[in-house]
């Protein structure tokens, strides 16, 4: 189960990471490539993080 869950946070991690370098290569400064990674990828982890957990835990 370890295992798993450290599989999927450096999946999300990466996810992430991609995300704010797409945003600083199309331009955006670092606090809005912030702004816009949460607001995309950040709210996509989030729901995904819950439902692995969510699941892990059952």
């Amino acid at each position: 189960m370890a295992l798993i869950g450290l599989g999927v946070a450096i999946d999300y991690a990466l996810l992430m990471i991609f995300r704010f370098r797409e945003e600083l290569r199309h331009g955006a400064d670092r606090g809005a490539a912030i702004v816009a990674t949460m607001r995309h990828a950040g709210r996509s982890v989030i729901v995904s993080g819950t439902t692995v957990a969510i699941g892990l835990l059952s």
